[in-house]
């Protein structure tokens, strides 16, 4: 199952943003981790996007909220958003441990990305 469908299930609460709010600044204490539900963002590394995404389920913050660190880039929206904010995402994984498994693999997806990415430039 996939996350976004296990807090679907579970009604976890929502939180809606307008196109051209920031979400998360980067720099700016993590701690929260966000799902996409619907709608689209940018995400920007010192002023310069990166990516962006409409895809529901996609998630952010997840790494600022595991190692206490600050957020390492800016999310904003592109249009009017919804998401899922997961508060204590540690307690939440416990919780949930068939939603860990979908991150986990998630984000070896992502390095695999960005590793075939540097080796292809």
């Amino acid at each position: 199952m996939s996350l976004l469908m296990s807090l679907q299930i579970l009604d976890h609460p929502t939180t809606k943003f307008s196109s051209g709010d920031v979400i998360v600044q980067e720099a700016t204490p993590g701690g929260k981790v966000f799902v996409l539900k619907h709608g689209s963002v940018k995400v920007s590394l010192e002023g310069n996007e990166i990516t962006n995404t409409s895809t529901p389920g996609q998630f952010f913050g997840e790494i600022a909220s595991l190692k206490g660190r600050n957020y390492g880039a800016t999310v904003t929206a592109t249009s009017d958003c919804e998401f899922f904010i997961i508060d204590n995402f540690i307690a939440y994984l416990k919780q949930n441990p068939e939603d860990a498994i979908t991150i986990l693999r998630t984000l070896c997806d992502r390095i695999t990305d960005m590793n075939q990415n540097f080796t292809n430039s």
